[in-house]
């Protein structure tokens, strides 16, 4: 018969174990508890860890916890976070193809998708990450294989950093609806892709890639690594959208492609950080003048970089287009994205300071802005060479081992060197 007590009830079962009940703190309803005690002490002990935890708000509701993680992704993540419909897309598809699905070859023959939440711990997620690591790895080694390129070291790491985000976020949105009390993904520095350091496109370099596109796009990785656009951006820009007199490039709108649908062309917010205006050197002005007269009709919503048929190009297109152009330049490392990275090492090499580099670049945060103006060896001597101009007057006596004032502008302590 079942003991009773201040709070739940313990039975003990044929076997000779301990079943333990207790009320739902909100609904009232019987809870069993997750397992059966060998005695009753333990059962006893599992009693006052709920109790205690209901009692500090920490209780977790078994319920609730004990939906599966692919369940709980469908039905509780996806359809409820505010992004936009691509990054939704890439999401679905990091978890789908990373995070869902069984590693049966793995030591631990992990499988978090069909784990219940209160069971995706530590332990779970860390084996995981291992054998995604490994997964992650073997898929980039073999794309690289296919394109006839060589894989880098640390192949996979973006996607396998890009998986291990999305599962974050998702345990984060559990403990937030206190389906579990703290995120199991605790590994260091695994969301992130360590930065070794770009290698920004020369002027000349992007010069002869333009030349070697078809002639309408001719004119567009010159656009791409001055304004420091992206390239959702840039072929997106509308005939309206370039100001001859400003010789200027406004962001209004951006293309927006999903798998199985036409490129459409979404509008931006008004608080959206890329909604900017970015100034071109003149000489492109020229440039632009002559590809608008050719290649763009006079309507102000004929998109400037388009396809014959006038709309915009596919990702598809775009990306075969410049494999053919960085080949000639051989820089098959080059991504057309990467020019956005060249503009911003332009501007930053102008001086520019980090808020125009921002602007520029459409950003919210100074963190990519900092990647750009930081100084090469070069540049450290450049920076020495100016300090030449702010030599003092007065020579330091370091046989005495004292200073002496230089200057009043030159505040050195006379305590004495030490």
């Amino acid at each position: 018969m079942a003991k009773r007590r201040l709070f739940g009830s313990i039975k003990q079962l044929k076997s000779g174990r301990f079943h333990v009940r207790y009320p739902h703190p909100v609904t009232g309803v019987s809870l069993n508890g997750p397992t059966t005690f060998e005695t009753e002490r333990e059962a006893d002990e599992y009693l006052a860890r709920v109790r205690s935890r209901i009692a500090d708000g920490i209780w977790v509701d078994p319920i609730l916890a004990g939906v599966t993680l692919d369940s709980f992704a469908a039905t509780d993540y996806f359809p409820v976070i505010t992004v936009s419909d691509r990054t939704l897309e890439r999401y679905r598809d990091d978890y789908t193809k990373w995070v869902s699905p069984p590693y049966p070859e793995s030591r631990s023959a992990v499988h978090l998708g069909a784990m219940r939440l209160s069971a995706v711990n530590v332990v779970a997620v860390d084996n995981w990450y291992a054998a995604a690591k490994v997964a992650t790895r073997k898929s980039a080694i073999d794309y690289y294989t296919r394109t006839g390129r060589t894989a880098p070291s640390d192949a996979g790491a973006t996607q396998l950093a890009g998986a291990y985000r999305v599962l974050r976020q998702i345990m984060n949105q559990a403990v937030r609806q206190k389906r579990i009390f703290t995120s199991p993904c605790t590994i260091s520095n695994a969301g992130t892709v360590k930065d070794k350091g770009r290698s920004p496109a020369t002027p000349a370099e992007v010069a002869k890639a333009s030349l070697a596109m078809p002639p309408r796009y001719r004119l567009s990785p010159l656009a791409a690594a001055w304004s420091a656009f992206r390239p959702e951006e840039l072929f997106a820009v509308p005939r309206h959208g370039w100001d001859r007199e400003q010789c200027a490039f406004r962001v209004v709108q951006v293309l927006e492609e999903l798998r199985g649908q036409p490129v459409r062309i979404k509008p931006l917010a008004k608080n959206d950080a890329s909604l900017r205006t970015v100034h071109m050197p003149r000489w492109f002005g020229e440039l632009m003048e002559e590809h608008l007269a050719e290649f763009v009709p006079e309507d102000p919503m004929a998109i400037i970089f388009a396809t014959s048929n006038d709309v915009p190009p596919s990702r598809s297109y775009r990306s075969a287009m410049w494999s053919k152009a960085r080949r000639t330049i051989g820089r098959t490392d080059l991504r057309f994205y990467d020019l956005r990275h060249t503009g911003a090492k332009f501007s930053a090499e102008t001086g520019a300071s980090i808020r125009q580099i921002m602007h520029r670049m459409g950003h919210k945060t100074t963190r990519a802005a900092l990647i750009y103006q930081s100084h090469s060896s070069q540049e450290d001597r450049d920076v020495a060479g100016r300090m030449e101009s702010q030599r003092p007057g007065t020579v330091i006596d370091l046989t005495a081992r004292r200073a002496v004032w230089l200057s009043p502008s030159c505040p050195i302590s006379p305590r004495g060197l030490s």
